[in-house]
């Protein structure tokens, strides 16, 4: 079973992007990625899947 969530960019640190959940019940609300394995620009919105298994 997969999940998709949708988040937006909230905010930037010194080393990672900070997105948040669209949703208000979602299973992902926060989500720190570093900027080293992103683009030199953050992307607006990303979609994530989470698998269970």
């Amino acid at each position: 079973m997969s999940k998709p969530v949708e988040l937006t960019l909230s905010k930037e640190t010194k080393g990672t992007f900070v997105y948040v959940s669209v949703e208000d019940n979602a299973v992902i609300t926060n989500l720190y990625l570093q900027k080293s394995q992103m683009p030199a620009e953050a992307p607006k919105r990303i979609s994530v899947s989470i698998t269970f298994e």
